[in-house]
């Protein structure tokens, strides 16, 4: 029998490789999975002392009506449940109950895998509501629409009080394209900035190669 050393060396350094990209995989996997199940519970990186701020102002004569659709998101501050997503949509439409029926939609850019998360969402107060997400226990946070028009963009905004003396602030610019104008974006840049919400803190969600 011929036993060829280097065809053995080959071959472990193959089954190494192989078994090291499952390791990365399975890594980015599971950091995934850990944020998806993160989703609606109030995992906003921004953080801040105090309260939440008082001084947030929401959109006057809100029409839910018209907000309904799909959205794409083009900027938020630094979400976790979010982490490895792109192409992220959010689905609004009415149930029979009066409350909105949310689906979320992203891709995952390291297996290409399309993750979706449904909830629903009730108004509290004109442009507030509340969204619930049913992960092992109900999830509940604030969506306050601070602008829309509608047809192009929609600024939301969310704080929640994680200890009596700090607190943490989500905030998403969503359009009605997927490649919006930049003007588009400006808009709701300033009305964050209106509201003394740092644009700075803003990421850039990846929109690109979505297959549509």
């Amino acid at each position: 029998m011929h036993f060829c050393t280097k065809c053995s060396l080959s071959i472990a350094q193959h089954n190494s490789a192989v078994i090291l990209n499952m390791f990365k995989i399975n890594i980015k996997i599971f950091i995934l999975l850990f944020a998806i199940t993160q989703i609606g519970y109030g995992n906003a990186q921004i953080s801040g002392k105090g309260a939440c701020p008082t001084n947030i102002q929401v959109m006057k004569n809100f029409d839910l009506k018209q907000y309904l659709g799909i959205w794409f998101e083009q900027f938020k501050f630094p979400y976790f449940a979010e982490l490895g997503g792109k192409c992220i949509t959010a689905n609004y439409t009415l149930n029979d109950n009066g409350e909105v029926n949310v689906i979320n939609t992203q891709i995952n850019k390291y297996t290409g895998i399309i993750n979706l998360i449904s909830g629903y969402a009730t108004i509290t107060d004109g442009a507030k509501l509340k969204v619930t997400f049913p992960f092992g226990r109900n999830a509940t946070s604030n969506y306050w629409i601070l602008d829309t028009d509608y047809n192009t963009y929609t600024v939301v905004y969310s704080c929640y009080e994680a200890k009596p003396d700090t607190h943490s602030t989500t905030t998403w610019i969503l359009t009605r394209e997927r490649k919006p104008a930049e003007e588009t974006i400006l808009k709701a840049r300033n009305i964050l900035e209106s509201n003394n919400i740092d644009t700075a803190q803003l990421e850039e969600t990846d929109q690109n190669d979505c297959g549509n």
